[in-house]
């Protein structure tokens, strides 16, 4: 006798609804892991245009003396094909500058933010030059560029920078960009997170925006200049300037105004003023250090009884090898 394994009627009511339990059970992981890997992916995407878009404002830096405008639109010019298809808006540029107004609007801030780190203001304090044309222009300080080399050899570490000129002519940039997730329930997992950022970092995670953090190091291939910025601008330096142009003022008490021939770097007290003006010395014999010795008539060859009263040939004078001047020549016109 063949039995039927059919089930009866009020046993096929009693399990009526366990495909969509068990369908909802299989569903809900699979649906959570296809949004994360986009999430995932488009975060990646972010990541990989902005790093392509700071790296473009890192040369358009190098070659304009650092100048944060120069910065500022090359970053964000080489951020629009992230922003393509433009959708409802006119441009991909068009799209970018409605995202970034509506980050501004939610957080008060910039939309994104580039501090220059390197060269600081201890750097300028220590190489700058004021005879360079950048610097005469624009009546800010400045380092030179040119032959890093000699300037090495003479100057050697900067005092208060503890650099030496090839570091000060390295542009090191940081980013931070912010991420707006696809997922609204990340933003509340971002705002618990906020609480070991830092100033700007910290803003943008309490409005549920992921920061995106990238350091970016290039040589300088013109003069860097420390150029005014504003205070909640989009490019900042790692100190803030009390007037938003040239050195804080707070910083340089005590600090000598450049470290070039004539200025007294380590001679002069640390506490001492420093005067308005460099000026040249009215007769070069009596900067000569106590330990360098003026050699006599007969070494340098003239045999005159007047020599002893006028100023000695350059090539007659015995200079120390430490000497910050040792090796520069001046050249009059």
């Amino acid at each position: 006798m063949i039995k039927s394994h059919l089930p009866k009627h009020g046993q096929t009511k009693n399990n009526k609804g366990f495909g969509s339990v068990e369908f909802l059970l299989v569903a809900a992981p699979l649906l959570m892991l296809g949004m994360g890997s986009i999430e995932a992916s488009y975060w990646y995407i972010t990541r990989q245009a902005s790093s392509l878009a700071l790296f473009e404002a890192a040369r358009a830096a190098a070659t304009s003396h650092a100048n944060p405008q120069n910065i500022e639109q090359a970053f964000e010019k080489a951020l629009q094909p992230l922003f393509v298809p433009a959708g409802n808006f006119t441009s991909p540029s068009a799209r970018m500058l409605a995202y970034f107004s509506s980050i501004q609007k939610k957080t008060g801030l910039a939309p994104w933010r580039i501090v220059i780190k390197n060269p600081n203001q201890a750097d300028f304090i220590d190489f700058q030059r004021k005879d360079l044309p950048i610097s005469q222009q624009t009546g800010l300080p400045a380092i030179d560029n040119n032959y890093q080399y000699e300037q090495h050899q003479r100057s050697g570490t900067g005092t208060f920078s503890g650099h030496n000129i090839f570091q000060a002519n390295t542009l090191q940039i940081e980013l931070t960009y912010p991420y707006r997730a696809l997922i609204p329930g990340l933003g509340q997992l971002f705002r618990l997170l906020a609480d070991n950022q830092q100033d700007y970092d910290k803003q943008l995670m309490r409005q549920g925006i992921l920061p995106i953090k990238q350091t970016l190091s290039i040589s300088m291939q013109s003069h860097p200049v420390l150029w005014p910025v504003e205070a909640n601008g989009k490019v900042l330096y790692s100190h803030t300037p009390a007037s938003g142009n040239g050195i804080d003022s707070s910083h340089t008490q005590g600090m000598p105004t450049c470290s070039g021939l004539w200025c007294e770097l380590n001679t002069r007290p640390i506490d001492a003023p420093i005067p308005s003006e460099t000026t040249l010395p009215d007769n070069p014999l009596n900067t000569i250090p106590d330990n360098q010795q003026v050699p006599s008539p007969n070494e340098t060859g003239n045999n005159s009884p007047t020599a002893s009263n006028e100023p000695l040939p350059e090539e007659g004078i015995s200079v120390d090898g430490k000497d910050p001047a040792c090796g520069v020549t001046l050249c009059c016109t």
